[in-house]
């Protein structure tokens, strides 16, 4: 589709209110009309975030750390033209609207962890077509035979 990227789209010719630093002027030398110069739109991709809320009893401060490093990203993501799909252990949420990021940002500032929990309750991706995956986990070893394999993953200690 048309729009601000950087790939070529296509050559045609000018309309009044054309940006002239868009000429194409090896075109419009050969036909003798100015002509310009369109790019393609760049994808915006959905990114899938995971917030892991397991974790070991006394590890409060590792966990509230986890969760504002998931919220940063959830705020950065929302103040631009990026869709997210969040998840966590009993709560999922695609969010493309102001709306929707207000409510996983709210999720965020209440939850709590998982205290004493070994297995993967509710660790699976239910969203298949995310261009980014990130998980945001103080167990990514934990995510190694399942579907989130070739993610990003992020622990409080990086």
């Amino acid at each position: 589709m048309r729009g601000l990227g950087r790939d070529f789209y296509r050559i045609r010719p000018y309309e009044p209110g054309d940006s002239a630093r868009h000429i194409d002027w090896k075109s419009s030398a050969h036909t003798g009309l100015p002509h310009i110069r369109e790019f393609s739109r760049d994808e915006q991709g959905v990114v899938e975030i995971f917030l892991d809320r397991r974790t070991e009893a006394g590890n409060s401060r590792t966990f509230e750390i986890t969760v504002e490093r998931c919220a940063f990203l959830v705020s950065h993501l929302g103040s631009g033209d990026s869709s997210v799909f969040f998840g966590s252990q009993g709560f999922t949420l695609g969010a493309a609207g102001e709306e929707e990021f207000y409510v996983i940002l709210k999720y965020l500032a209440l939850v709590e962890p998982l205290i004493a929990v070994t297995s993967g309750l509710g660790t699976e991706s239910h969203f298949k077509a995310s261009r980014a995956r990130i998980v945001f986990s103080s167990r990514p070893d934990q995510f190694q035979d399942t579907q989130w394999a070739g993610a990003f993953f992020v622990d409080s200690a990086e």
